[in-house]
């Protein structure tokens, strides 16, 4: 059988993030209930986030995120009736404009952990990973 991950190339992905999730989009398979959307340079991603933001989604909302001190983090969870925005994503903006649609129906779910906002963009910024 097939595993649990599935590497997909984006071949326009100079584009930007866009590219990346409407070929990532593509690639999902039918019946879904949601899709998380994840960035790949925030290695420190509670799990404690995902049932939290399963429920808000099972509860109606359109989407969730985590929210630490106040600022919206990753993964943000869209529920299966927004894949066609997802797959229509451009640039680099990515889901930023279906968010930015959406704007206070995003349920925002608070998290304790700062690895919801955590990124890395150059290697020294190991160095200041949050550790939970």
């Amino acid at each position: 059988g097939e595993g649990r991950l599935r590497l997909v190339h984006a071949a326009d992905h100079a584009e930007g993030m866009g590219a990346s999730l409407r070929t990532g989009v593509a690639a999902l398979p039918s019946g879904l209930r949601g899709v998380y959307v994840f960035l790949g340079d925030m290695p420190d991603i509670p799990t404690e986030v995902f049932a939290p933001l399963v429920a808000a989604v099972e509860a109606g909302a359109p989407a969730a995120a985590p929210d630490f001190g106040g600022r919206r983090g990753h993964p943000v969870l869209f529920s299966a009736a927004l894949l066609p925005d997802l797959a229509r994503a451009s640039g680099d903006a990515g889901a930023r404009e279906v968010l930015a649609r959406l704007g206070d129906r995003v349920a925002r779910v608070a998290c304790a952990h700062p690895g919801v906002l955590f990124d890395v963009d150059r290697p020294e910024d190991l160095g200041d990973a949050p550790r939970g």
